[in-house]
């Protein structure tokens, strides 16, 4: 079970860190995409890269350990 879990977490934490370098890539490589309101989206893809990169993986290394010292 915690194969499984583990393989979803990944596989849902890799698709949203993807999604977010393309919104990146996408306001860096077309000079139509910079406005204010799409400054905005890439701010929003950049925070949501960085909590997805950070928080999750954190967070069930907590979880397993708080389960073994039990």
């Amino acid at each position: 079970m915690m194969v499984v879990v583990a393989s979803l977490l990944t596989v849902v934490i890799g698709a949203t860190m993807f999604g977010n370098v393309l919104v990146g890539l996408a306001l860096f490589r077309f000079r139509s995409l910079r406005t204010v309101s799409n400054f905005l989206i890439g701010n929003l893809a950049l925070s949501d890269f960085t909590w997805h990169s950070e928080i999750p993986p954190g967070t069930e290394r907590l979880r397993l350990e708080l389960r073994d010292s039990t």
